[in-house]
Parts: structure tokens; sequence; C-alpha cells
């Protein structure tokens, strides 16, 4: 019975933050990854392609500043796609999709460079996506219709201070998802904003001369599945010991790490504290508190 009652307060205070985690995410997180790195301005202004999608559910401007003028980051844009540039975000992923099948390009590759409006950019699963407009060192919007999803990305350079350049993305779509698809909803939402935010990132650091290597993405995403593992083992220790608080108090710790790593992306130096963090902890977990001996009861030995 005592077993039962344990298994209840756990579950309890797990449905409990998770609910809290929810809430947070909306009020909070939500926002914030919309207009990641955009300012005020430029989440408000009217960008090409805003008109394509009429009655929009879903809106999102972000932005980066890149050291290298417009000229230099253009050619990025153009070559991207299915056996061509890439798509500069998380490879492993895109090639787990099968919308890539390699790494995305270190390099700018010349045979790649020419696009106009009309044609479309090469997606190896899924449908390509459409060009709606292309203005060399300017501007590229993408239309793009995938099964019940309408989207358009649109892609503003825009010169900043001396050679430097603001790269807006924004992102308007309609998704017509039954009340069914809340949990594929909620995939998308998240998913969406780690891929994007990889995808501005992967273009700053490769104008700037400093693509990371396929071995970095990798070590970056093992960082992940490590700090998930922790709090799915600290989870399942508070279910099955005695002293539960501890390795329930880390599994939280550690899902609100995983976020952190992926909304974030800190360096791989921060993530490898994180984890480190996290494992002593979980070490500790299992080892404090320790069970209570007393003389002559054999009962106060069980764990």
């Amino acid at each position: 019975m005592k077993a039962w009652l344990k298994i209840g307060r756990v579950g309890g205070w797990t449905l409990v933050l998770l609910a809290a985690a929810v809430a947070g995410y909306l009020l909070f997180l939500r926002p914030w990854q919309r207009t990641w790195g955009a300012t005020g301005a430029e989440a408000g202004r009217p960008m090409p392609g805003d008109t394509t999608i009429q009655g929009p559910n879903f809106i999102a401007t972000r932005a980066v500043t890149i050291d290298a003028p417009p000229e230099k980051v253009w050619p990025w844009l153009a070559q991207m796609g299915y056996r061509r540039g890439g798509l500069y975000s998380y490879d492993w992923i895109d090639r787990a999709l099968k919308v890539l099948d390699g790494p995305s390009a270190p390099r700018i590759l010349p045979d790649f460079q020419q696009i106009a409006a009309g044609e479309e950019i090469p997606m190896g699963s899924g449908p390509n996506w459409p060009i709606l407009t292309a203005e060399a060192n300017s501007c590229l919007v993408l239309d793009i219709l995938w099964q019940d999803i309408h989207v358009t990305w649109s892609w503003l350079l825009s010169p900043y201070d001396e050679g430097k350049t603001r790269l807006i993305l924004r992102i308007r779509g309609r998704l017509e998802l039954p009340a069914s698809a809340l949990p594929r909803l909620v995939l998308l939402d998240v998913g969406e904003f780690v891929m994007a935010h990889r995808m501005l990132g992967g273009i700053k650091a490769r104008a700037e001369g400093r693509a990371q290597s396929p071995a970095g993405e990798i070590y970056e995403l093992s960082l992940w599945a490590m700090a998930a593992l922790i709090g799915l083992t600290g989870l399942l220790a508070a279910f099955l010991r005695r002293h539960w608080m501890l390795p329930f108090l880390l599994a939280w710790t550690a899902f609100a790490v995983v976020l952190t790593l992926m909304l974030r992306q800190p360096s791989p130096i921060a993530g490898t504290l994180f984890d480190i963090a996290l494992l002593a902890g979980l070490v500790l977990s299992f080892r404090f508190p320790r069970p209570r001996k007393a003389f002559g009861n054999p009962a106060a030995d069980r764990v």
C-alpha cells in the first residue's frame, strides 16, 4: 500500500510539474522564441511574402547579425537544398528525416548560385520549396505547401553598420490540424525553432568563415541525449526507490537542461559542464540519503 501511495505521489508531482512546464513554455518561452534575435521594429515591419498567406495562425520573425556584407551572405542562401548546399541546420536530423543525404556545404558552391522566381529548391523527401521571390543580395521568399501546412519563409538581407548584415527570417504559416494532433503541433512548434535557430547560426558561422564540423554537431546532439537519459533515469529511480525526492528533482533539472540545450544552444563547453553536473547529481542521488540503521531492527537496513 505504501508503494502505491509513493507512486501516486511521484506521479501527481510529475503531472503538476508537467503542467507548469507547458504553461511556462506558452507564457514565456514561446513568445521569446517567436522573435528571437529580432528587434521590435524588425518583428513589426512588413516583409516580402507577407501577403501570400491570408489569416496565418503562426508568425515568427528571427534575426541574426553577421559580420559580413550581404553579397557574402547571399551565396549561402542561393545554394540551399538537397544535393546542393544543404540547410546549415542539424544535418543529422535532416538526414534522418531524409531531407538531406549529406552534410551541409562548408564552402560556396559556384554551380548553384543562379536562382530565380518560379524555380524550386530541391528537397530529398517531402515537397520541393518553390521560389516566390529571389533578389540577389536582398531577399528570398519561399512558398511551401505540404499536406495540411502552408508556410512562407522570407529572408531579408539588410546592410548593417560597416560591412555587416542583419539577416532576418520571417516564417508565416497556416496549419489546419485537428485537436487530436496537439502532440504533433507541440513537436512542430519546438522543433521548428530549434532547426531555424540552428540554420541562422549555421549561415552566420559560414559567412564569417567558422563553420562547425560534422563531428562537432554529433557531439552537441550527444549532449542532448545524455541529459535526457539522466532525466529518464532519475524519474525511474524516483518511482522505484524509497528515497525519491532527490532523483525526482534531478530528473526535472535534467529535462530543463535538455530544453536549454535545444532552445538556447550554448557552446559545447557549457553543454559539457551541464552534463557533468547532472551526472554528478545522479551519482549523489543514489548515494544520499543513506538508509538509517537501527540496532536490532533489520527492517531499517532495507532500502
